[in-house]
């Protein structure tokens, strides 16, 4: 259901999942799948909503829970959290000689000698922030329709 989340675009779902990846929620084993929809679901919001959850992603980083750690990696890689290398490359230093080999393999897609996104990477974020602004287009004409019904009705 968290992962599922990560799919709906809601700044409200963020909310959600920030809540459930904290600390203590929920159970250790829940948690990180919470972390990870956080990476999936940063993609899609807006610049604000977005940077809260990047910030709350790196914060995963130092967390005392390996696997919390481990999503939080993935989830700052899924999201393109290209200003957070640093962070990644930290937390890369301190982990085993092969995990640390399999994260480097990831961060090869998420880096570029020049930082720049390929065409396709660009184009794809593209299309995605025009979809999500004609879903929200959507959603207020038919909020606008449903009330004109209502009054209509009425």
């Amino acid at each position: 259901a968290l992962r599922a989340l990560a799919h709906t675009r809601d700044e409200e779902a963020a909310e959600v999942l920030l809540h459930r990846s904290a600390p203590a929620a929920v159970p250790q084993t829940v948690r990180h799948h919470a972390v990870q929809a956080l990476g999936q679901l940063a993609r899609q919001l807006d610049k604000r909503p977005r940077e809260r959850v990047i910030e709350a992603l790196e914060d995963r980083l130092r967390d005392p829970v390996a696997k919390v750690r481990a999503s939080a990696a993935i989830g700052l890689i899924q999201a393109r959290a290209r200003d957070r290398l640093g962070a990644l490359e930290r937390y890369r230093s301190s982990l085993t000689k092969q995990d640390a080999s399999r994260l480097k393999k990831r961060l090869g897609r998420l880096k570029r000698s020049d930082g720049a996104l390929t065409k396709a990477e660009a184009r794809i974020d593209e299309l995605e922030d025009r979809l999500r602004k004609l879903s929200e287009r959507l959603e207020k004409a038919e909020a606008t329709l449903d009330g004109r019904e209502e009054s209509a009705e009425g």
